[in-house]
């Protein structure tokens, strides 16, 4: 909270407090209901400050989903995404993207689906259109809250900015960039790093999927 806010909640602090010590009269009572009503504009106006929305992400796998149909070069991703409301107040988590580095090469991965992840486990763990929720699209996340989505993200083929290519072996950096409604650009919450190895992208092509993830084993 800001030196302004504050000063000014303190004014009305102060204001009220004085009416305590003054005659209940008439002009009391319009002296309170004026004072609401400037605490009521001064919440309205500064509800972003006075009540933050704080997002973060949590993610630490990325699994390559193959289609039930044959696809091309470029695997089909899906994040398992914690998104954690930190703050009091609520927002909109707008939209979603992937930026993956490797090789000096970038490729831009946009979300297509959420996914029904029981259902993929139990549909031989490929992509079809059982285990498929609907089209990511935004959502709400109130005060402290939380909720885990499974994601589909898949290569954009036409980006000007990161044109469409193959992927190779080697050292590969996730990062994840959310634009959220309380924010005026899209911010990096989350970055993995996997070294992906020939193996994973052959058994993709052969339509088996692979599951990258760092060790669960705790420090205890």
């Amino acid at each position: 909270m800001n030196k302004t806010i504050l000063f000014l909640l303190l004014v009305l602090v102060g204001g009220l407090a004085s009416l305590f010590f003054a005659p209940m009269d008439s002009n009391w009572v319009s002296a309170l209901i004026a004072l609401a009503a400037v605490l009521i504009s001064l919440v309205s106006a500064f509800a972003n400050e006075i009540f933050p929305f704080r997002l973060s992400l949590r993610a630490d796998e990325v699994i390559f989903a193959p289609p039930s149909a044959p696809s091309h070069d470029s695997p089909a991703l899906i994040l398992p995404l914690v998104f954690i409301n930190e703050g009091n107040g609520s927002g909109v988590v707008e939209a979603l993207s992937m930026k993956i580095e490797n090789n000096g090469v970038s490729k831009i991965y946009t979300p297509i689906a959420e996914i029904d992840f029981g259902r993929y486990l139990t549909g031989k763990r490929k992509l079809h259109a059982e285990n498929m929720l609907g089209t990511f699209s935004s959502f709400t996340l109130g005060s402290k809250e939380s909720v885990k989505k499974h994601i589909l993200f898949s290569q954009e083929e036409h980006s000007t900015k990161y044109p469409f290519s193959k992927w190779s072996e080697g050292q590969h950096t996730f990062r994840v960039y959310v634009k959220s409604s309380r924010a005026k650009k899209p911010v990096e919450l989350a970055t993995i790093t996997y070294s992906i190895n020939k193996q994973v992208l052959d058994e993709y092509k052969n339509g088996v999927g692979s599951s990258l993830a760092g060790s669960r084993e705790l420090d205890i």
